[in-house]
Order: C-alpha cells, then sequence, then structure tokens
C-alpha cells in the first residue's frame, strides 16, 4: 500500500513538474524581450497548437520529444538576453544614482525630482545630494499595496535624519519609455533593476496621491548602528547595479527581495527571503510586526491604520517642503 502510494505520488509529481514547466515555456514565448508582445501572442499560440497536434497525431515516446525539444529551445532562448544600461529608459529611470563615500559623509548623485500637473509626469530632474551618517535617527518601511489584489504590493524603506531630511529608496524594475509593469514579463527579463533614491515627497508623494492604492509608512525598530548598516548596504548595492546591470524578476529579483537581504546582513532577526508572505508583499507589513522590527505594544491592525499615509499627503499635497511634507504625512507623537 505505501508503495502504491509513493508511486502514485511520484508520478502526481512528476506530471506537475512537467506542467509547470510547459507554462513556464509559454510565457516564456508570449514575453520574451526580443519581440514584441503581439508577436509573442502568436508564437505562444502556435506552441500551444504545435503541442496538442504533437499529443494527438504522434505516437506518444515522439510527441514527448518533439514538446521536449521545442521546450529546451525556448529555455536557451529565454536566458540568452543579457542585462545592459543600453536603451531609450522612462524619463523617471533614465538615469542610474551613484554614492561617493568619505567617512561620515556619503554624497549621492542622481537623487530624482519629479514635477507633476495633477498625476502627469511634466519634467524630471536630477541633483546631487550630502548626507552626514552619523546624524541617521530613524528608518521606515513604506508599503504601496496594490488596490487590485491586497497581496501584491510594492515596498520601499526611508531613512531619517536628524536636520529633518529623510532620503527615501524604491527598487523598481527599469523599464523603456512606453513600456508598462506586468508581473508576467517581469518574469523573463524584460526589465532592468533600479535603486530610485529621492526624497519622500519624490517616492511618497505620487504614490499616496494619484490612484487607489492605500500607502503605510511603518517606524522600523533599529538601532543607529543597524540603521547605518543597512543605508550602507543599500548605497554600495545602488553604485554596484551602477557598474553592473541586473535584470529584474518578479520573482528573485524584486523590490522586496532586496529589503530582505539588505535587512538580514544588518539585523539580528533574519527573515526568510522565501516565505509565501514576502513572495506576496501585501503583508510585509505584518512580517515585519511579527519579527519584532515594528512596536509591539499594540495589536498589528492598530499600528498598521495609523501607519495609513494617503489622508495626511493630499492634506499636504501642497506643501513644496520635502522635509515639511514628511513631517506632515507622520502622525503626532504619541
Amino acid at each position: 500500500m505505501l508503495i502504491r502510494v509513493l508511486r502514485t505520488s511520484a508520478v502526481a509529481f512528476g506530471w506537475a513538474v512537467v506542467g509547470f514547466t510547459w507554462l513556464w515555456c509559454l510565457g516564456a514565448v508570449w514575453r520574451h524581450p526580443w519581440w514584441p508582445e503581439s508577436v509573442g501572442l502568436v508564437l505562444a499560440l502556435a506552441f500551444v497548437a504545435g503541442s496538442v497536434a504533437a499529443v494527438v497525431r504522434w505516437p506518444w515516446r515522439s510527441a514527448r520529444t518533439a514538446v521536449a525539444v521545442a521546450c529546451g529551445v525556448i529555455v536557451l532562448l529565454a536566458i540568452l538576453p543579457q542585462p545592459s544600461h543600453e536603451g531609450e529608459w522612462a524619463r523617471q529611470q533614465a538615469r542610474m544614482a551613484t554614492v561617493d563615500f568619505d567617512g561620515d559623509r556619503v554624497t549621492i548623485h542622481g537623487l530624482r525630482r519629479t514635477t507633476y500637473d495633477g498625476d502627469e509626469v511634466v519634467a524630471v530632474e536630477w541633483a546631487d545630494g550630502t548626507y552626514d551618517l552619523s546624524e541617521l535617527e530613524s528608518v521606515w518601511f513604506g508599503v504601496q499595496q496594490l488596490s487590485g489584489w491586497k497581496s501584491l504590493a510594492h515596498t520601499f524603506v526611508s531613512f531619517g535624519f536628524s536636520d529633518g531630511r529623510y532620503l527615501a529608496v524604491s527598487i523598481e524594475s527599469r523599464r523603456r519609455e512606453g513600456e508598462s509593469f506586468s508581473p508576467l514579463s517581469g518574469t523573463y527579463r524584460n526589465y532592468g533593476l533600479v535603486y530610485v533614491l529621492g526624497d519622500e515627497r519624490e517616492i511618497i508623494g505620487a504614490r499616496a496621491l494619484f490612484g487607489e492604492d492605500d500607502v503605510f509608512l511603518y517606524p522600523v525598530r533599529a538601532t543607529p548602528e543597524a540603521a547605518r548598516a543597512m543605508l550602507v548596504d543599500v548605497l554600495r548595492r545602488a553604485n554596484d547595479l551602477a557598474e553592473r546591470p541586473e535584470f529584474y524578476d518578479t520573482w528573485e529579483n524584486n523590490c522586496t527581495n532586496n529589503l530582505v537581504v539588505h535587512l538580514n546582513r544588518v539585523a539580528p532577526l533574519h527573515v526568510r527571503p522565501w516565505s509565501w508572505r514576502v513572495a506576496f508583499p501585501g503583508h510585509t507589513g505584518q512580517v515585519a510586526y511579527d519579527h519584532g522590527l515594528l512596536d509591539d505594544s499594540e495589536p498589528f491592525e492598530t499600528i498598521r491604520a495609523r501607519s495609513l499615509v494617503n489622508d495626511r499627503a493630499r492634506d499636504a499635497q501642497h506643501v513644496t517642503d520635502p522635509n515639511a511634507f514628511s513631517a506632515a504625512i507622520r502622525p503626532a507623537r504619541r
């Protein structure tokens, strides 16, 4: 009986692997970066039709071989594209930030500043900024919960300094002009990876003001030493990406994966990068709370409600000073 159960389980597992591989190949044909999505759709339909025809018309062994060869070719094509900084990038992602280190002082080249007319981008400028690491006081974890599905979210981090400034970091898919983000396309080497740095009006403002997404900003429990180590690690990663480009990957190299890696390098509590609540980052606020990274003197739902910034951001939407904006979107001290 046990042998039969094990044999059945092995067969079921094998078919699951085959099915997953076939579906992965289907997506790879459809969303390959070397051809337009419309062409990819035609090729994907041809792949489906060819697979069905082979199974229906040919002997099983021949059909299996033909589909396996086709999948092998698709996998090879999928891994051939290489990351590059060349290309007509979208205006807001046209520049990679770089950082100069000089003791306690860091100078960032490529801080983004976007001018909006409503939700339309009017202009994008890039500036330099110098920060004193000895004045770093706080770390804040941001979650932009996508309105379509609460399990999906964009995460970011912000570092507060004693002079009232905040340096926010958003790890994003780097898209070319005219491209829009798709989680499926992000699985198949369509986007670069970029660390966008700016003040909180830049990184949080548009997310909280436009659209229907809820934006949360959680204060993180962190010693000054841990906060500094995490910021330095983030900035060194930005420098590395400016020199050695990488692909964004929806599952393996995204905003939350990278933040977890930075956190695990400096925090005594290790968050598992492959936890299902990290894979679906709409739950990462709860993850941070469960790991003691947030104040646990109150229930998480109370902290979550207080950390919602949308209404406060709308009240402060005409505040042009970034420091004043950062102060306005935070709840009053208790």
